[in-house]
């Protein structure tokens, strides 16, 4: 599939609708070492990508915590998108 309403420079959070931590992997692909679990609201930015492995549109990113982090979490599947857009302090940041 094509990726998602997502660009690089853009910040978003991670979000799901299961149960199941996202994680941030050091490659691209469900294969990808898993560096860090991703737990819902988690903020970050899209800094590289998007590339498409296993079925899905993967992206390169910074977490924005006390942690810095960076690597590749997959956007999810169409109409569940993993990544939300990140609003703070009322200013809208993401698409």
């Amino acid at each position: 599939y094509p990726p998602g309403n997502f660009e690089v420079g853009g910040q978003y959070r991670i979000r799901y609708s299961d149960t199941n931590a996202k994680n941030l992997r050091a490659e691209p692909g469900s294969g990808g070492t898993v560096l860090y679990t991703l737990m819902r609201g988690v903020p970050v930015e899209i800094i590289g990508g998007s590339v498409c492995m296993d079925g899905m549109n993967w992206w390169q990113v910074r977490v924005m915590a006390s942690i810095e982090a960076v690597g590749w979490v997959a956007e999810g599947p169409r109409g569940n998108y993993w990544l939300e857009p990140f609003v703070r302090e009322g200013v809208f940041t993401g698409q």
